[in-house]
């Protein structure tokens, strides 16, 4: 024997360090270095004390090995903290003088350039930029915005202007681009201001919206009213009067041709008097004599004493004239005054021509050639009177619409009416020829259209006026009463359709007394003829008028009935149609045996609930109201139905035992016709087994037909439902490792649940979602993110969860299990 020793040097696991977590901001240098170990290795492409710039939180690795060759890791956190969006604003152009905030957005704190602060107004003076920095969790960034300052524009309204009433006025604004104006006025536009002192002011805009003001002065001073005294309008053979008496500084008088021109000024000084003329200045006015169609053409200047007036009057039958006065202020703003002098001719008055009426008669006096009339004797112009009779004169005074009078004349004679008759009352019968003829005048007219003298027939009572004309065209009337009575109208009553041997009674009426011929008296039953017979009235009124009237009673048959059915004999309930086949009929009864009663004389449905034989009797009235009857015994026979009743071992059964047994219960049936509703061969068993297919899913009716000994049949249903069982399993591990073997997990559906409504949630150890499906053909990889951020999971057990719908009553399940991910 022998021995051997051998050494073993168990070396200590280096105390690998990461360092501690990093906070930094995007765009930031860091530089990772591991301690505790020899060499170091970083996973994501980091190099040991190599600075890197990250671009987002990640969890770095180092594994570290010691000198001894052993092997240990440390993780550090490096949170990436992103910049802050900062945003200045857009930029800004403002008018000088006005404020301005400007505020940040994007960051947790901000500063600006040139003294701003965030969200505090300020004023600028000039363009400039002004830049913010936003400040968010250390994290820095800038944004710069231009504010422009325009400056105001230098408005001017122009100078002040002093103008008399009725000036019109133009205002225009300099040193802008558009000007708008107060007082309504547009700039650039005349208008007429009103009296008095008015301050306009001027709002101009320069074409970068920069507004300024300026105002000017408009004075308007008033023109002097001018007052021409007198009357204007004359009527031919008056006299005529102007005079002036408004004392403003200087005024003149002018007139057109055929008249005197005065130009008149006052004098500064009351005690002054300056006279250029045969008249002077003695306290009354200088007056000026114009005759009668005198043609003037000599100007005569005149001074007169302030307060005092020139007088202009004469006789001025046929020439009118135009005078105007000027009056001036002390401001040199004046005014005239127009006067026209019309001489109106008289009206030419035509109180009409004489007139002759009758007694009673309105005349009415209408005079013409005025605007107004005034008559004597009461009378009122174009208004209707009575006057007595004989003659009389009207004298009417008119006046034109210029108040000119004049008069006329007019006579008016009365003459007496006739003394008219109609002759003495009348009384005759309907169709009576009437003859009416009047006296006391010389011709007549009648109403009514009758002429006098000649023979009419009136139809009714009635008073008929007769109207008579004298010689000297008076009218007078009278009236008559012709009665008539009427003929009396006797109805002898319809015409009768009567059946065979019956009796009948004929009654008129509309007279008093009647006659009947062929024998027959008034109100009296008797026998009807054997034959259609026509029988007359003679109706006598109580005023002796007479009238007659005709009956005609025809002689009908009694109707010979026959009807038809679509059907004798069946099983109940049976349903029968009876057609009615007798002519000429208005009203039908049927009479069944079963204890119904039908109307209608068409076609009639009955249907028979109880078996038996059953009578069916038909009557009919006819269009004349016979009646006629026909019964047929034991017509309608019909028999009892079976009652078809099963059972069934299963409602609901599973896809994986499709058999049911039937137990048939029908009564009084001796033939079976079984329908499985699953289009398999129908089957005559008395209580049949049946096998369904196993991939037919869903609802299926069962009917059973059961037949009697005589054909008849009852029906009765059932329903069967299969569902499909659910099957599916899920692997507990599998190997995402590329070699084409398990490399996804997913459930493995057999049946019973539905594709389309479907969810596969997989979560890692600390309940993050790292995969998610709605598509039970797609399983997970082992992979987490999307689109460029894809990475892979480590080994591990994952927890799964999965959500789906039965397909055989929408019943929502969940799953939820563990799977191994292993590479």
């Amino acid at each position: 024997t022998g021995t051997d020793a051998m050494t073993v040097t168990v070396n200590p696991l280096p105390i690998v360090g990461a360092g501690v977590d990093q906070t930094v901001c995007a765009g930031t240098a860091v530089t990772l270095s591991g301690s505790g170990a020899s060499t170091y290795t970083w996973n994501n492409g980091v190099t040991n004390g190599v600075a890197f710039t990250p671009a987002a939180t990640t969890t770095y690795t180092v594994t570290g090995t010691s000198a001894a060759g052993c092997i240990a890791t440390d993780q550090v956190i490096v949170t990436v903290n992103p910049l802050p969006i900062v945003g200045a604003g857009v930029d800004q152009t403002v008018c000088a003088g006005t404020a301005v905030t400007l505020t940040g957005t994007g960051a947790t704190t901000y500063t600006w350039s040139g003294g701003v602060t965030n969200g505090v107004a300020f004023t600028p003076t000039a363009t400039a930029n002004y830049t913010v920095t936003g400040t968010t969790l250390g994290c820095i960034n800038t944004d710069i915005v231009t504010v422009t300052v325009n400056p105001l524009p230098i408005v001017n309204a122009g100078l002040d202007q002093t103008v008399c009433s009725g000036t019109a006025v133009t205002l225009s604004g300099a040193g802008a681009s558009t000007y708008t104006w107060n007082n309504g006025v547009t700039n650039g536009v005349a208008f007429t201001p009103a009296i008095g002192a008015i301050t306009y002011t001027v709002t101009g805009t320069s074409a970068a919206g920069c507004i300024g003001t300026d105002q000017v002065l408009v004075t308007v001073n008033p023109n002097p009213v001018p007052v021409i005294n007198g009357p204007s309008t004359y009527c031919t053979g008056n006299f005529a009067l102007l005079s002036t008496s408004t004392p403003f500084t200087t005024y003149a008088w002018s007139t057109g041709a055929a008249t005197p021109t005065i130009n008149a000024t006052i004098a500064n000084n009351p005690i002054s008097v300056v006279v250029t003329n045969a008249f002077g200045c003695s306290g009354t006015s200088p007056v000026f004599p114009i005759a009668e169609n005198n043609v003037i053409t000599a100007n005569f200047n005149v001074t007169i004493c302030q307060g005092q007036s020139s007088v202009i009057h004469g006789i001025a039958q046929t020439v009118a004239g135009v005078y105007s006065q000027t009056f001036t202020l002390g401001t040199g703003c004046d005014s005239t005054s127009i006067v026209t002098l019309v001489v109106n001719p008289l009206p030419i008055v035509n109180a009409g021509i004489d007139q002759a009426v009758c007694t009673g008669v309105a005349t009415t006096l209408t005079a013409t050639g005025a605007a107004t009339y005034i008559w004597n004797n009461g009378i009122t112009n174009g208004v209707p009177f009575t006057q007595a009779i004989g003659p009389i004169t009207y004298t009417v005074t008119g006046t034109s619409a210029a108040g000119c009078l004049n008069t006329d004349q007019v006579v008016v004679t009365v003459n007496p009416l006739p003394i008219v008759a109609a002759g003495v009352d009348q009384v005759v019968c309907a169709g009576t020829a009437v003859t009416l003829a009047g006296s006391g005048a010389s011709t007549y007219t009648w109403n009514n259209g009758v002429t006098n003298g000649v023979a009419f027939s009136p139809i009714a009572t009635n008073t008929y006026t007769v109207t008579g004309t004298d010689v000297n065209g008076c009218v007078n009337t009278d009236q008559v009463v012709v009665t008539v009575n009427p003929i009396p109208v006797v109805f002898a009553g319809n015409d009768i359709s009567i059946c065979n041997q019956q009796t009948l009674t004929l009654s008129a009426t509309g007279a008093s007394v009647y006659t009947w011929d062929n024998g027959i008296t008034n109100g009296t039953a008797f026998n009807a003829p054997l034959t259609t017979t026509t029988y007359t009235v003679t109706g006598t009124s109580t005023d002796g008028c007479i009238n007659t009237d005709q009956v005609v009673i025809e002689i009908a048959p009694i109707p010979v009935v026959s009807f038809t059915q679509d059907v004798t004999s069946g099983c109940v309930p049976l349903t029968v149609n009876f057609i009615n086949s007798t002519p000429n009929v208005t009203n039908c009864i049927w009479t069944i045996s079963d204890g119904t009663i039908l109307t209608g004389c068409g076609t009639v449905t009955n249907t028979f609930a109880q078996a038996g034989c059953f009578d069916v009797t038909l009557t009919t009235t006819s269009t004349n109201g016979c009646v006629g009857s026909l019964i047929v015994n034991n017509l309608i026979c019909t028999e009892e139905s079976p009652i078809a009743s099963f059972s069934q071992s299963e409602l609901i059964i599973s896809s994986l035992s499709p058999t049911v047994n039937f137990n048939n219960s029908s009564i009084g049936a001796v033939d079976y016709r079984w329908n499985f509703g699953d289009n398999t061969p129908l089957s005559t068993l008395v209580s049949p087994s049946h096998n369904y297919p196993e991939n037919f899913i869903g609802n299926y009716m069962i009917e059973l037909i059961a037949y009697s000994e005589f054909g008849c049949t009852d029906t009765a249903y059932s329903f069967i439902q299969i569902n499909e069982e659910l099957i599916f399993y899920l692997p507990n591990t599998f190997t995402p490792d590329g070699d084409m073997f398990n490399q996804t997990f997913q459930p493995i559906f057999t049946s019973g649940y539905d594709p389309y409504d479907f969810t596969l949630l997989i979560f890692n150890r600390w309940g993050e979602i790292v995969f998610e499906s709605h598509n039970a053909e797609v399983g997970w990889d082992g992979t987490y993110g999307s689109n460029n951020q894809i990475g892979l999971v480590q080994d591990g057990t994952y927890t799964w969860k999965i959500e789906f719908k039965l397909t055989q009553n929408d019943e929502r399940k969940i799953s939820v299990g563990h799977v191994n991910l292993v590479r």
